[in-house]
């Protein structure tokens, strides 16, 4: 998909304009979710030395996640 021509937003200014206006973007939700399942399996991943697959997550409960992170 070709991005149009132009300067573009940075990410955080875009966020406080969001919050400023009170716009919600529903497509930032999904993408937060998503990034932070990546870092929640590079934290488990570097904690217990194995892979972590972020498929797994989704069945995993956030406190048992959590408590392999301390």
């Amino acid at each position: 998909m070709p991005l149009p021509p132009g300067p573009f937003p940075k990410a955080f200014d875009k966020w406080v304009s969001n919050i400023e206006s009170g716009d919600f973007a529903p497509e930032n939700t999904e993408l937060a979710r998503q990034l932070s399942a990546v870092i929640e399996a590079a934290y488990l991943s570097a904690t217990t030395g194995t892979t972590s697959f972020i498929a797994s997550l989704a069945t995993a409960t956030s406190s048992a996640v959590g408590a392999n992170l301390r």
